[in-house]
């Protein structure tokens, strides 16, 4: 699947390959996103995890994310991080693991600056082989992230951001509420006639 980024405007939306077990088989891979242009981001809803990114790739494998530009994200430009199996939000109940654990994605070529935390980022937790090579970024997290090539590279990743990124959807929805006074879909400007689907 080749997804192509629109400009996007009001800094509610933004581009998310996810991985979530509300389907049988959830996995999101080998999903290109390439070429597009994003500005102000506050808001990325798919879920509350990834509130204030650009681009997420949250759980997902062997994703394309090249030559896009990110500019003045709330928290992050381009994140790789882990996600929930399941999405739970009965506060007495356990989340159900394991996580999905993203590898072997590839993140190059993009330009991504302005981010409140990092321009790119990996979290702790994410599997082997993601790959993050000639983007023009300010800040990375974690330091060294960035390589010349992607043979062989497995980074590390940074606590911080898995401690932003990984907990309890729940916690994270609840905090988002609290401090976020989200637009009416009323107030959002009434997009263009698009194409049907062929039957």
């Amino acid at each position: 699947m080749v997804g192509l980024f629109a400009w996007m405007i009001r800094r509610d939306l933004g581009v998310v390959t996810v991985d979530l077990a509300v389907e049988r088989w959830a996995e999101a891979r080998a999903t290109a996103f390439t070429d597009g242009v994003l500005g102000a981001l506050t808001h990325l809803g798919d879920t509350e995890t990834i509130v204030g990114i650009g681009i997420a790739v949250a759980g997902g494998n062997e994703n394309v994310i090249a030559r896009n530009r990110v500019t003045r994200s709330e928290r992050y430009g381009i994140a790789v991080f882990p996600t929930a199996r399941f999405v739970v939000f009965d506060p007495g109940a356990t989340e159900p693991g394991p996580p999905w654990r993203p590898r072997g994605n590839r993140v190059f070529r993009n330009v991504a600056t302005g981010s409140g935390r990092a321009d790119l980022a990996l979290a702790t937790g994410s599997g082997k082989s993601n790959c993050f090579r000639s983007n023009a970024v300010e800040r990375v997290l974690p330091r060294g992230l960035q390589t010349r090539t992607c043979v062989g590279v497995s980074p590390a990743g940074d606590a911080s951001v898995a401690s932003e990124l990984t907990r309890p959807v729940r916690v994270m929805f609840d905090q988002t509420i609290r401090r976020r006074d989200p637009p009416w879909y009323t107030s959002m400007p009434v997009p263009a006639p698009q194409p049907n689907m062929p039957d």
